[in-house]
């Protein structure tokens, strides 16, 4: 299975951040917006395990995880079309942005042990939103990106990572491109 790391932000937190997005990028044809099952930060990718290799990754992230404390967070912000055949926009998070982006990093060295070498610097803390598309004009463009640039959203606690493999289908009714297989807490204490 195709497992990879990401952090999963509140359902609430999500929903406020789509509904934002759908009231501004209501033109499907100019805008092709992530649901909000979909929205993560991906942290990292270990590539095509076994069952096996699963319990040890996820065994070793919670080993890691009794360090690490829970980083208050919130949407606040835009990054879009970042490099040269960029088409995302993405929702820029705020906050204890230097914790999560700490936890990140160690999630790498964590799994290091067992045989897996991920690259560490494809971290980037913000929640894709959606991508442009063909038809996607400048002046829509920059309307989206100015409401979710000047969006603050509510905080809440980033808890847990969340294991996830790539998903061809969805056995529990929600369309995401991922499925959760398991979830670690982070039990550092504040």
């Amino acid at each position: 299975m195709l497992l990879s790391a990401a952090m999963i932000p509140p359902q609430s937190a999500v929903e406020e951040l789509a509904a934002l997005v759908r009231s501004v990028a209501d033109d499907e044809q100019q805008f092709d917006a992530v649901p909000p099952a979909s929205m993560h930060v991906p942290v990292t990718r270990f590539g095509n395990v076994s069952a096996g290799d699963v319990s040890r990754i996820v065994q070793a992230l919670r080993q890691a995880a009794t360090e690490w404390v829970p980083p208050r967070l919130r949407f606040a912000g835009a990054v879009a079309l970042e490099w040269p055949g960029g088409e995302s926009v993405r929702a820029a998070l705020s906050g204890e942005v230097d914790g999560l982006t700490a936890i990140a990093r160690q999630v790498p060295t964590a799994v290091e042990e067992l045989g897996f070498f991920v690259d560490r610097r494809g971290f980037r803390p913000w929640v894709s939103v959606g991508t442009v598309t063909a038809t996607t004009t400048p002046p829509f463009l920059s309307r989206l990106v100015e409401s979710v640039g000047s969006y603050t959203g509510p905080e809440w606690w980033m808890t847990h990572l969340s294991v996830v493999r790539k998903s061809w289908g969805s056995s529990d009714g929600i369309a995401r491109p991922f499925e959760i297989v398991d979830e670690v807490v982070f039990d550092g204490s504040r």
